[in-house]
């Protein structure tokens, strides 16, 4: 799994966004690994449609703290691939920390199940059967009488 971030942020009291894409290996799409999802510490502004945050608004505000963190999740196998993005609470330091971090733990989650499903081996198993040799003997005298009075009898077909 491949996984890109990046945060961009215009001048002025614009948030940032991080936009990401998370890409599978094609490996990793033909074992059919389930989705993982992890919660992360990747804040989420309140108002996070508003593109914009004024000083001493929302998380610019005195002892603003984060109320909501962004949800991460891998694609399906089917897809293979899926990108997002959202907007980050605006810090003065323009420090995310948390991005890193969050992608670390999604990687290490679908690790973790990409391991599981990799030790489920491929299997192959063919059977067959036929009448037992009980049922065999059972029907084997009334088949060979009926064949004799067909050849004796020069009847055609089996009754």
């Amino acid at each position: 799994m491949k996984i890109t971030w990046k945060i961009e942020k215009k001048r002025g009291n614009f948030r940032p966004i991080l936009s990401w894409t998370i890409t599978l290996e094609p490996f990793e799409q033909e074992l059919a690994v389930s989705r993982v999802e992890v919660t992360t510490t990747i804040p989420k502004p309140p108002t996070a449609w508003e593109s914009f945050c004024y000083p001493g608004v929302n998380e610019r505000a005195e002892g603003w703290t984060c109320q909501d963190c962004l949800i991460l999740d891998t694609p399906g196998h089917k897809t293979g691939s899926s990108s997002g993005s959202t907007r980050l609470p605006w810090r003065e330091n323009r420090e995310y920390p948390e991005v890193e971090e969050g992608f670390t733990a999604l990687r290490d989650a679908f690790e973790q199940e990409l391991m599981a499903v990799y030790d489920s081996l491929p299997m192959h198993e063919t059977g067959a059967l036929e009448n037992s040799s009980e049922a065999r003997k059972h029907l084997a005298p009334g088949f060979a009488a009926q064949r004799l009075l067909c050849v004796v009898g020069g009847e055609d077909r089996v009754r």
